[in-house]
């Protein structure tokens, strides 16, 4: 499996990615805004994408509409920080699969992951 992990956020991008590689994902790529994810959305054959919401550039519901305009079946998981519930509802509308909230655990990020890939 491949995965696109998105974050303006070195250490944050890092976290998720070690998460990922964990988990046995062949590929973890790596983007530090919305429009790089989506160029390489358009180059990967991507299994799951995580998106930080609040990016500099292009955020991540910019990025996840541009997304889901061309692909519906790339699991996409929005991550955000806690109070921006109505940014989570806006994706949600825009075809995100599920959130995560910022700071996160990585048992939480496995389960999460887990339930919307494998099962």
């Amino acid at each position: 499996m491949k995965a696109l992990v998105v974050d303006d956020s070195s250490f944050m991008r890092n976290m998720m990615k070690n998460i990922l590689e964990d988990m046995d994902f062949e590929e973890v790529f790596e983007a530090d805004d919305g429009s790089k994810a989506v160029d390489m959305h358009k180059e990967k054959d991507l299994d799951l994408i995580t998106l930080d919401i609040i990016m500099d550039d292009v955020g991540g519901i910019e990025a996840l509409e541009e997304i889901r305009k061309t692909d519906g079946e790339t699991r996409v998981i929005m991550v955000s920080a806690v109070g921006q519930d109505q940014m989570v509802e806006e994706a949600d509308q825009k075809g995100a699969d599920t959130f995560i909230n910022k700071p996160f655990d990585e048992e939480d990020v496995k389960d999460t992951v887990t339930d919307l890939i494998i099962n």
